[in-house]
């Protein structure tokens, strides 16, 4: 026995072929007539041919009339399939039931086959979509299936409600959402940030080597605290910032976000933060810069925009600074919850003060007004995490070098060509 199969359009079609075996020192071949009866008894194929019928793209019922005009068989095809019938050879007559579709004659021969096809082929599979107006990031929205009919919905008063609270105090909105670890977890972070930032702050004594024969801190212990001071309090904003986002994601039943890879308007508000001298004790000082940026995505991955906006004010001169700037970005890599984007850009700075402090000469005139401008240029690395699918969470690296004194709140200030290296912490929100 010989069994052979084959696919065609979609369903299997098996054929079986009976030969029989010579017995034990026995020839092959059949040396009479009367010896290859039996074979072609057992075989009721032989000498028949095979009338293959395909179903197309609607199916349909065909009726097979026999060269005498009988009906020798009919047939109910659905889309695609494939359907094998044994006949002997002549002439048929293939009679398909329905408007629109005529029927033809199929010559069959002995051992061979012949085929009819109704029009057309089977529509393909449907295809499963993202989010209405995404079409996006098929693999995280395939993650969010749709809620299980057995588990309980959670009610819809908690979706508003646990991020307000979460902002409130960080980590109730877990405990709303009945999270109740991760919300003492989120707690516990919170205040150990906040704990070691104002540690640091208060660390230096601002009459340290005021005495005679005072020795102050060295540049680098200064520098050392300053930059722990910036760490952390950076880890604080984001800890923040992710434990709101998280408690809405978990109130929508949502824990896997669908980043919008298609925004027009990406809207975010960081700090960049950097180390720097001063003047007198302690040397160092971190210097904070808050600022908002708004950027088209003119075309897929690539946006421009405003950037770096805000205003700066100083206590001792009375100085105002105000600054915006220009960004070009482009986004090589999102997978997921995670982008990544190279940029350059410029800051243009304009500062107003009074050239020092009022004189101490009565009736003497005030001191003069200055002015000053200055450009930034900068590149920077832009890594963004999602937790929810608008807002992303923002560590932004950067190099700059100031082309003219460069200003800061409080008085303070970077000197022209001193290259600076700044870390950004923020958020994104994408429209």
């Amino acid at each position: 026995m010989i069994l052979t199969s084959f696919q065609a359009a979609g369903a299997w079609t098996v054929a079986i072929s009976l030969v029989a075996a010579p017995a034990p020192g026995e020839s092959a071949t059949p040396t009479s007539t009367e010896e290859s009866a039996p074979s072609t008894a057992a075989d009721p194929t032989a000498g028949q041919g095979t009338l293959t019928l395909y179903g197309g793209a609607q199916g349909g019922l065909l009726a097979v009339h026999g060269p005498t005009g009988e009906q020798v068989a009919s047939v109910a095809l659905k889309p695609g399939q494939t359907v094998e019938i044994a006949l002997p050879p002549g002439l048929y007559d293939i009679r398909p039931e329905g408007p629109g579709v005529n029927g033809a004659p199929v010559r069959l021969s002995a051992g061979q086959s012949a085929r009819f096809e109704l029009p057309g082929r089977p529509p393909p599979p449907p295809r499963v979509a993202a989010e209405p107006g995404d079409g996006e990031n098929l693999a995280a929205a395939l993650k969010n299936p749709p809620p299980d009919p057995a588990k309980p919905e959670r009610p819809a008063w908690k979706r508003p409600v646990a991020p307000i609270m979460s902002a409130i105090t960080p980590g109730t909105g877990q405990f709303i959402n009945g999270e109740l670890g991760k919300g003492f977890g989120m707690l516990l972070g919170t205040a150990a940030l906040l704990a070691g930032s104002v540690v640091l702050y208060t660390a230096p004594d601002p009459l340290e080597g005021a005495g005679v024969g005072g020795n102050s801190q060295s540049f680098g212990t200064a520098a050392v605290t300053a930059a722990g001071f910036g760490v952390l309090t950076g880890g604080l904003q984001l800890l923040y910032a992710s434990q709101i986002m998280d408690a809405y994601a978990v109130a929508a039943d949502k824990p896997v976000p669908t980043p919008r890879k298609r925004h027009r308007l990406a809207l975010e508000v960081g700090r960049s933060a950097t180390v720097g001298f001063r003047v007198g004790d302690p040397a160092a000082a971190f210097y904070p810069d808050w600022s908002v940026a708004l950027l088209v995505q003119i075309v897929p991955r690539f946006s421009f925009g405003l950037s770096d906006l805000s205003m700066k004010f100083g206590s001792d001169v009375g100085r105002v600074t105000m600054q915006a700037g220009a960004r070009m970005q482009y986004r090589f890599y999102d997978r997921g919850r995670v982008w990544m984007s190279a940029a350059l850009g410029s800051i243009l700075q304009g500062s107003v003060g009074r050239g020092g402090p009022d004189s101490l000469v009565l009736g003497a005139p005030p001191p003069p007004t200055e002015t000053s401008f200055a450009a930034v240029p900068y590149g920077q690395l832009d890594l963004r995490y999602f937790i929810v699918d608008r807002w992303s969470l923002n560590l932004v690296p950067r190099v700059s070098v100031p082309l003219g004194t460069r200003f800061y709140g409080g008085d303070r200030a970077i000197p022209k060509h001193a290259v600076t290296f700044e870390l950004g912490t923020g958020v994104g929100v994408y429209f």
